[in-house]
């Protein structure tokens, strides 16, 4: 039988899973080891870019079948003293990459969007019941790091797109309404992209899935938006952690199936908000309004706190903006208010200003008026009427 290389495609696909199951999804953490990891991942590249192959017009599963094969078969070789840890550490995960439908990143696109829904609903905030079954995920892979506005430990990227992002596949119909789209970069997926993912997740999917008004007049926001990129990030990292942890409403959530790696991907989390909100030179003007909108989102939390409204209150509200059917620039005009007010470095801000819109942020806790709030912070917009696309609307 005639035997071909592998397509890159498929390449890519087996080396980013492989990275996945084999050092995260992880069943004690003594198995993985900086040498074994080495071993195999030398293994991989050099067996699927040299020598291993399918046979033509095969299924993609198939490949991983021939590549576990090779494996086995060159741990006997020139790794023989190191063949027994070898095979009882990734063994398991070398098999699941030969699973048919065992693309571990379209299930954990899909498991992240539905625990930001479930937030949302959770905040008494409503979502339409198809959100996540209208969403598109789609998973690609590129050879090169790609290019960032900001020193990213993530090498790869994420975007949510309006409408179908797939060909061939909403022909003629509107069944996904939105594409959530991950290009991974194989070559380098190493521990600061692979702990950095969950969190870029969790920021598209809290900040731009879940992002309202779900209706003809739908604006995707600025890149550089203060709300979508800074504000929300501040509730995306705490939907993340929450729900890492497997605390309420998510408490049955399987996120990350091992407990040990839960305080790796926190830590990422955690680098990759930071990297996100580092105040670069004056022209970059997208790191710098994210970094705006972060402030913002901080100073706004620890005001409220030293209020004693809790935090569940800036969550609600964090979401209930993001539903609304304020425009993008509005919604980042009234970070802009409350940076103004609230915001530490803002010494000479006037205290009466201050002091309305923290009553303001009391008087919503206790009735909830989203619109009576926006009427204090001074940014016109109505919040009312909407219509629908294609979405069932879920009242409160």
């Amino acid at each position: 039988m005639n035997r071909t290389l592998l397509e890159p495609s498929a390449h890519n696909a087996l080396v980013a899973r492989w990275a996945w199951y084999a050092c995260i999804d992880n069943e004690d953490g003594e198995s993985n080891n900086d040498e074994t990891y080495r071993i195999v991942r030398g293994l991989i590249e050099g067996i699927v870019k040299g020598e291993a192959g399918a046979a033509d017009g095969a299924p993609p599963d198939r490949y991983a079948e021939i590549l576990l094969e090779k494996i086995t078969a060159a741990v006997g070789g020139p790794y023989a003293a190191a063949r027994d840890r070898i095979l009882r550490s990734y063994r398991p995960y070398l098999r699941k990459l030969a699973k048919a439908n065992s693309d571990p990143f379209e299930k954990l696109c899909v498991v992240v969007a539905k625990a930001a829904a479930t937030w949302y609903r959770h905040h008494q905030v409503a979502v339409p019941r198809n959100l996540v079954s209208s969403l598109r995920i789609r998973i690609d892979h590129d050879p090169d790091p790609l290019d960032q506005s900001f020193e990213s430990p993530f090498t790869g990227a994420a975007a949510v797109h309006l409408g179908c992002h797939m060909e061939q596949c909403c022909v003629g119909t509107k069944r996904h309404l939105q594409t959530l789209r991950l290009t991974l970069v194989p070559g380098s997926f190493e521990n600061d992209a692979l702990s950095a993912l969950p969190f870029v997740l969790f920021h598209e999917c809290v900040s731009h899935v879940m992002q309202g008004p779900w209706d003809e007049g739908r604006q995707a926001p600025d890149p550089a938006s203060q709300f979508a990129e800074g504000w929300m990030d501040l509730a995306a990292r705490t939907v993340f952690e929450h729900v890492l942890h497997n605390r309420v409403p998510c408490e049955r959530v399987e996120l990350i199936p091992h407990a040990h790696r839960r305080d790796f991907f926190e830590s990422g989390g955690r680098r990759m908000c930071d990297a996100r909100h580092k105040v670069s030179s004056r022209l970059a003007r997208a790191a710098n309004r994210r970094a705006e909108g972060w402030r913002a989102a901080t100073s706004t939390l620890q005001a409220m706190q030293r209020a004693g409204i809790p935090d569940e209150v800036f969550l609600r509200l964090s979401f209930e903006l993001n539903t609304s059917a304020l425009s993008p620039a509005a919604r980042d005009t009234l970070v802009q208010r409350f940076r103004a007010a609230f915001n530490p470095d803002q010494r000479f801000a006037r205290h009466s200003a201050r002091a309305a819109l923290l009553a303001a942020l009391v008087r919503y806790r206790e009735d909830g008026c989203l619109e009576r709030l926006v009427e204090t912070a001074g940014t016109t917009a109505t919040l009312n009427g909407r219509a629908r696309l294609g979405l069932q609307h879920v009242s409160k």
